[in-house]
């Protein structure tokens, strides 16, 4: 199971008791993006914050069907 943590990092933990089930999950994505806006993803300087954090919480919540 997820947890954010206040840093913005995604981190498991233990679901030792919670029952067992089988999920598959399988994404494709193809995302174009200009020199301005790779860049400041590089250098972290995109406005609303850690754009991969919240490209793996929307995965997980995905898989999930968690929306």
């Amino acid at each position: 199971m997820k947890k954010k943590e206040e840093s913005g990092n995604i981190r498991m933990i233990d679901v030792t008791e919670k029952e067992s089930s089988l999920r598959k999950a399988r994404a494709h994505a193809r995302v174009l993006l200009n020199s301005e806006v790779f860049k400041k993803i590089l250098t972290e300087k995109i406005t609303k914050g850690d754009i991969f954090t919240a490209a793996k919480i929307a995965g997980i919540m995905a898989a999930k069907k968690n929306w």
